[in-house]
């Protein structure tokens, strides 16, 4: 007698439980949204790295050779229009 009872509640709890996972079977109601942009500008910067390397055993006469360089090429930039608070140097020897 028990197990009938056991049985008939087990059997009921299948059958209410039944239309979830029905339901589960159903595609999900949802919205999916994708997209895309693109935006096209003219470029207004640009970061140009520039080394220069000078060998010499002597290492102010290196240096000296190395700093005339650089001005050099500093000098070159008002030419295309590149204004000077816009340039910096970082200066550092390998030794």
């Amino acid at each position: 007698m028990r197990t009938l009872k056991v049985l008939c509640a087990v059997t009921i709890a299948l059958m209410v439980s039944m239309p979830a996972f029905a339901a589960g079977d159903a595609d999900p109601r949802l919205i999916t949204v994708t997209g895309d942009a693109e935006v096209r500008v003219a470029p207004d910067e640009v970061v140009l790295t520039l080394g220069v390397e000078t060998w010499d055993k002597d290492l102010a006469a290196a240096k000296n050779q190395n700093d005339e360089r650089t001005q050099r090429i500093l000098k070159l930039a008002p030419q295309f229009g590149i204004d000077s608070k816009s340039l910096s140097v970082n200066r550092y020897c390998l030794l």
